[in-house]
């Protein structure tokens, strides 16, 4: 499908125009000048699994983020179409402790990213606007060169 996606995209005129201007091609998204596909980040979530320090750029992030809401989405779905059987809540479970450690860990590494520390993560459990506080710290930008997290 990927193979067949971009054969099409590169006899398009108007996408292939857009490449010419550095625009970001499907299912990338450019950061720091370096194209981030969805499959380098959910690798680089799942091989940094335990890594607190460092940083995670916004695509790195947001990709794992996508990927966990689109793998709960199905299992739910799955759940509920298949009426009686406990095997995709089950999978979803397993999932859920899969992706507990990573998704804390890029979690932190995203707030390093913005210059904070990792106990920002805490921020989420003041009643009312902990969680508005902590997307919009998921939202912006990071620091433009190294920080005292890394480079």
């Amino acid at each position: 499908l990927c193979f067949f996606w971009r054969k099409r995209v590169s006899r398009c005129p108007l996408i292939s125009a857009g490449r010419k201007a550095g625009r970001p091609q499907p299912a990338n998204i450019q950061t720091g000048g370096k194209l981030v596909s969805i499959q380098e980040a959910i690798s680089t979530c799942f091989s940094k699994d335990a890594t607190f320090d460092g940083r995670a750029r916004r695509p790195e992030y947001w990709w794992f983020v996508l990927f966990c809401v689109i793998v709960i989405m199905v299992l739910m779905g799955l759940s509920a179409a298949m009426d009686g059987s406990s095997i995709p809540m089950i999978v979803l479970c397993l999932f859920g402790l899969a992706v507990i450690v990573p998704g804390i860990a890029v979690t932190v590494r995203r707030l390093h990213d913005t210059d904070r520390s990792g106990w920002w993560y805490f921020i989420q459990l003041v009643p009312a606007i902990g969680g508005i506080w902590f997307f919009v710290l998921m939202v912006i930008g990071g620091t433009p060169g190294p920080n005292r997290f890394g480079g």
